[in-house]
This record gives structure tokens, sequence and C-alpha cells, in this order.
């Protein structure tokens, strides 16, 4: 790969943000004229100008050093610091919001591009983790930003090193869109088949419309009191906060026996709703040795001679919860859920074949995603091995 030189940023590239007595007022926010780049319109490393608010002419003008160019490199100092943007197809007139740098070279040792892979590495993770640990204002600034040490190759071979990871962007760019289009083809398809608009061939029979509550009532486990849980042990213990993902606290195995055995607890294939947070998230029961947190994680007890459990699965992702309008308290009462319609097809053999449709569909969505994950692995072990010059980029010709 040739010689590797260490740089300090301060020495190939120059910091430039809009200064305090720019700061723009929210009331100046407009719908048309030049464009506003904040860092909440980053979105997969780029500049995503539908989501930009718009400023008067006077405030493009006030500051011509933030004014953006074409494959201008943003990096946000403030808020969520670290999040950085490549500015690709610049619209003729944009400009910075407070709270993010635009970082451009003053020399040519340095490619902006290589550098964008840099403040996305591990190696600018740690540099910000060291900069920020023990201080209570969270904010990257200028001076330590400056001081940030990075190496890198000759240029043709940065430019090499680009051309690859871009490359890797560019699939994983693909996939997100096919997983968006896949989303959308599914919540079309929920839309259609959940309520009757669409019916699948072979079926003509009755649907109705009812009310949860009309399905079963609304069950919760016992109430598990702090004293009663464990940093570490046999059964996890899922609270609003952890619902479908990894439990953080537990409770014996003795504790989950007896109130299992005494109290309400799901059967395999109930649905789990959020009542709290979130509202209406739902995971399914799968049998697993667990245990949920009262009032917060609740399920309909469905002998399901009406709906299926799978049928309802489906549903609730399209529910409109019976919940008062312009409540601000994210909660779901039992009185709610109850309260909350169902539409569905009366033959049990038709939900179960609405059922095989939508799961088909969550499948492929399921398949999209998990190969999204590998290029996302694959990119990281690039950038690591290719960033700090692990690997050299003639070691992958043919291998993308």
């Amino acid at each position: 790969m040739g010689e590797i030189t260490s740089y300090k940023l301060e020495d190939c590239f120059h910091l430039r943000a809009r200064i305090g007595w720019q700061g723009l007022r929210f009331e100046e926010f407009i719908d048309e004229g030049p464009y506003l780049v904040t860092g909440t319109d980053f979105v997969n490393g780029k500049v995503y100008w539908d989501t930009c608010y718009h400023v008067t002419e006077e405030r493009y003008r006030q500051d011509t050093g933030i004014q953006l160019r074409e494959h201008d490199l943003l990096i946000t100092k403030d808020g969520t610091i670290g999040k950085t943007a490549v500015v690709f197809d610049c619209p003729d007139k944009a400009t910075l919001n407070s709270g993010v740098f635009v970082v451009r070279a003053t020399t040519s040792n340095v490619l902006p591009h290589y550098l964008y892979y840099v403040l996305n590495s591990q190696q600018f993770s740690w540099f910000m983790r060291n900069i920020l640990t023990g201080s209570t204002i969270k904010h990257l600034n200028q001076e330590h930003f400056y001081n940030f040490t990075f190496d890198a190759p000759d240029t043709v071979n940065q430019r090499k090193i680009v051309d690859v990871l871009v490359a890797v962007d560019d699939v994983i760019d693909k996939t997100r869109a096919m997983i968006e289009k896949r989303i959308n083809l599914k919540n079309g398809l929920m839309n259609d088949l959940l309520t009757g608009k669409v019916r699948l061939n072979g079926f003509t029979g009755e649907w109705k419309t009812g009310k949860l509550g009309d399905i079963g009532s609304v069950c919760m486990c016992k109430r598990i009191f702090k004293n009663q849980t464990l940093l570490r042990g046999e059964v996890p213990f899922y609270k609003i906060g952890t619902f479908g993902d990894v439990a953080d606290a537990y409770i014996s195995m003795d504790l989950f026996e007896q109130y299992r055995k005494k109290f309400s607890y799901p059967k395999q294939g109930d649905i789990l709703i959020s009542a709290a947070g979130t509202i209406g998230r739902v995971v399914v029961y799968n049998g697993e040795i667990a245990y949920y947190q009262d009032s917060n994680i609740v399920w309909l007890d469905n002998s399901e001679t009406k709906v299926l459990n799978q049928y309802l699965f489906q549903y609730l992702a399209i529910a409109k919860w019976a919940v008062p309008e312009g409540s601000t308290i994210p909660r779901l009462y039992n009185s709610n859920i109850r309260a909350t319609e169902i539409t569905y097809p009366v033959d049990l053999k038709e939900q179960q074949s609405i059922v095989d449709v939508l799961t088909a569909a969550d499948e492929r969505l399921t398949s999209e995603r998990e190969q999204l994950k590998k290029l996302e692995d694959i990119k990281r072990g690039l950038m690591n091995d290719l960033l700090t010059n692990r690997v050299s980029t003639d070691k992958l010709q043919g291998g993308l």
C-alpha cells in the first residue's frame, strides 16, 4: 500500500459552523427558499433534502463559509454528536443550521471522502469517547476536533479504499431501498386483506366487526416487586423497556413456578401487547420460560373460536386503539383494549389463508433485514482492515 502518514485534522482540514450570534429562531424556518441543513436531515450518510427547512435569502447570504457545496463533509457537534454526511445533489442554495460543522480540505493530502470513512470508524468512536468522558456538556469542541489524528496512505490508495467502501455502501443502500419497498408492500397487504377490501380466491363468506373484548378477557401477570428481582437469575423478567428485546432483570425459578401456577400466565401462541411506552407493540409468546411486568404487558385470553391468534397478531399492527383523543399519556388501559375494534372473516380457514400471505411477506422482509445486517458487518470489517492498513485493496480485487 506504500507509505502511511499520520495527520492531525487541523493540518489538512478547516472547520466552519454557524456562530452564536447568527443562530436561527424556529419562527425563521420557512417552507421555501434556500435549504437549511441540520443533523436530523442526515440519513445513511447523506443529506435528505426533503426534510430540510428553508430560510430567507438574507440568512443564507449571512455567512458564505457555511454555504454548502457538492461533496462537502458534514458532522454534528451538538445533540447526537458525530453523525456524518457527505453532500450529494446539492441545491443551488443551502446553508447550515447551528450544531453542524462543514469540514473542508485545505491541502490535497487527504480526500474528504476518505476522512468521512475515518470519522465513521472505531478509531473516531474511541476519540469521541475520550473527549466526552466526564464532561457535563456533550459537545464536539472545535479545538478538540482539530487535534484528532489519523493515518492515511497516499491519495491513490485512499481513492482505492473509498471506491471499495462506496461499492459496499451502494449495495447497502439498495438493500435498504428493497426493505422499504417490502415494508410498503406489507402495509398495503395488511390494509387490504385485514379489512376485507380485497378477498383471497375461493372465499366469499361473511366478515364481522367486533371488539377485542368480545374475543377474550385482558390478562396480565402477577405484580413483581423490585426486591423480588435479580441482576442474574434463571427466569428473564421483561419490563416495558425490554419488551421484545433482551431482559435486564430476572426472578427465581421458585417464584416463577409459584406465580405461574397460582395466577394468570400466557399460554403458547398468545399475543403479548405493550400497554405503556410505545403502545400496541405485539410479541408472540412461544412458550419460553419468562415473566412479564403486570399492567404494562398484557394479553387476550383468546380461545381462538372466533379469531386465530396469528390473525390477531397481524391485525393489531393496524388496529386503531380506543384511546381518548388528545390524550398525552401513552397508556392502554384494559378498557381501551376491550373497546378496540377488530374486523375479521368468520371462516377460520380464510383467516389462516390471510395469515399465510402476510407471514410470507414477513419472512421475505426478515430475510432482507438479515442480509442488511450481514452487509453492515462486512462493511465494519472492511473499514477496520482498510483504514488501519491491515489489508491492502489489492487483496480485495475480485472479492467484492
